[in-house]
């Protein structure tokens, strides 16, 4: 496997939260990630009000085959009473996409396999292919994806967002329409790529929330919006505006809107509906050593948006060093499946939070 293909696969961390302790995405292999030294100054866990919906993992990675060690949640999704997982099973510098299933949310199983190299050739994606971050049902039992990837050529090369449908969570999966959010042009701050699209019903339309960065500060992530009628032809969010990085489209969550525990980085948007509007959660990374949160924002309108504190810290979770990605239920967005490795960084475990 090439040096490329290996980046690839881990780089899908990207958009569950996954940085190093600097909070560089994909800086750090899951398999070699470093636990901070006692020497370095690490930043203090914020109080969170996140709890278990269960007694200890519902899935330890190891349990998995192929001499799995880590597996990085994507999307998730409660369908006709069965729950769908969809992620990446990691072992040494391998990676293979794994659907897993459930009755109860608690016992998992390793489901058919979705087979997405017919749709990331359709796509025109380099490997690992489509990397899956929102799973929806439309109202005639059409399965729809919506994920992102990365473009073959350049190294690093940038990123898009992409939907896809198929008649079953099994596919086989359909490009349709195919690429739906391209990077920025020039140093604007979505220039450097697309990293997940969290995509929601909203009325009789729909809205995204997704991750990005520039390419003059590739690790300096923030969140942004896009509305659309039909779930396929998609306006980014944008407020008329003279600067150039912000001349076609602007963020809607940036660093430090909810303090030192995300004023390093932002990645991992998940949007989904609250009483008063909409609830954004997303990965925050502190500036230095520290661990990462997931914080969580809300708004009335989609456009501006006010922390409402942190959901989840790694304290949660006994016996683990970070917390390495999460991913909310669609259609049981009360709960998270949150991925946490563990003290010696060699394999990770799947929890249920509610948030």
């Amino acid at each position: 496997m090439t040096r490329r293909v290996r980046l690839a696969i881990l780089a899908a961390t990207i958009l569950l939260g996954a940085c190093d302790a600097a909070g560089v995405p994909g800086a750090t292999a899951p398999n070699t990630a470093a636990t901070p030294s006692a020497a370095a100054t690490r930043h203090p866990f914020p109080d969170a009000t996140g709890t278990l919906a269960h007694d200890g993992p519902i899935l330890e990675a190891t349990s998995l085959p192929g001499g799995t060690q880590f597996f990085n949640p994507s999307a998730a999704i409660l369908a006709d009473g069965t729950y769908h997982l969809y992620g990446f099973a990691v072992a040494t510098n391998t990676g293979q996409a794994m659907q897993l299933v459930s009755t109860d949310g608690t016992s998992w199983t390793v489901g058919p396999d979705p087979d997405w190299q017919p749709l990331g050739e359709a796509l025109g994606l380099a490997p690992p292919g489509p990397i899956t971050t929102t799973l929806l049902v439309a109202d005639d039992g059409t399965w729809v994806a919506y994920g992102w990837g990365f473009l073959p050529g350049a190294n690093p090369a940038p990123t898009v967002g992409w939907r896809a449908t198929a008649p079953g969570p099994d596919g086989p999966w359909t490009s349709d329409p195919g690429v739906i959010v391209e990077p920025g042009a020039g140093d604007a701050w979505d220039g450097r790529g697309i990293f997940g699209i969290s995509v929601m019903r909203d009325g009789a339309g729909y809205r995204a929330a997704y991750a990005a960065s520039s390419r003059l500060f590739p690790n300096h992530g923030l969140i942004g919006m896009g509305t659309s009628a039909d779930g396929s032809a998609w306006t980014k969010y944008d407020r008329p505006t003279a600067e150039r990085r912000l001349a076609e489209s602007d963020p809607i969550v940036e660093p430090g809107l909810c303090g030192d525990y995300d004023a390093g980085a932002v990645f991992g948007a998940q949007i989904a509906a609250a009483e008063t509007g909409y609830r954004l959660l997303y990965s925050g990374f502190t500036v230095g050593v520290g661990p990462s949160t997931i914080a969580r924002a809300t708004s009335s309108d989609g456009e501006t948006w006010s922390c409402d504190g942190a959901a989840v810290t790694e304290s949660l979770f006994p016996g683990t060093a970070r917390i390495a990605g999460f991913v909310q239920i669609m259609g049981d967005e009360e709960h998270l499946i949150v991925e946490a490795q563990d003290e010696t960084g060699t394999t990770s475990a799947l929890w249920l939070v509610r948030p």
